[in-house]
């Protein structure tokens, strides 16, 4: 059976309150935001009835209080990129609670033009083209 061509969808979410709050507010940050990738229509049971989707992730972001210096937003991005060095991973979220989320957290340009004839039902193909994509958006992150 031939799977259809994924709907990849960039959505970020609020990651603040996951992180240090000593932390957060000696580093002066307002928000911290993790991005992730995800394929609309593919959806994963996780040993429960509840259909997840599985977030692939790409980045974080944070936003700084105004008036901090640069020396310590550097010192702050830096223990943020060290802190999610390991983050080469994916997470499972139910889908109602990514659909629930506002549509300025989601970015639905889909880059797949270029893929027209990859065969989706190869997960190896499938995978590279999400590898693909990841790899893009790090080099040029476009939805902070």
């Amino acid at each position: 059976m031939k799977k259809p061509k994924p709907e990849l969808v960039i959505v970020k979410i609020q990651s603040t309150r996951d992180w240090d709050q000593e932390f957060v507010k000696k580093s002066q940050i307002k928000e911290i935001w993790d991005v992730y990738l995800y394929d609309q229509n593919e959806r994963t049971f996780c040993c429960e009835l509840t259909p997840s989707y599985c977030l692939n992730y790409m980045d974080t972001h944070a936003y700084f209080a105004d008036g901090i210096s640069d020396e310590d937003r550097d010192e702050a991005e830096e223990s943020i990129m060290e802190s999610t060095a390991w983050n080469d991973r994916v997470s499972y979220y139910h889908c109602s609670a990514i659909d629930s989320l506002p549509e300025e957290h989601k970015d639905r340009n889909n880059p797949l033009d270029d893929y027209d004839d990859t065969d989706w039902s190869d997960d190896e193909q499938y995978q590279a083209v999400i590898d693909d994509y990841i790899g893009y958006y790090r080099a040029n992150p476009s939805f902070a």
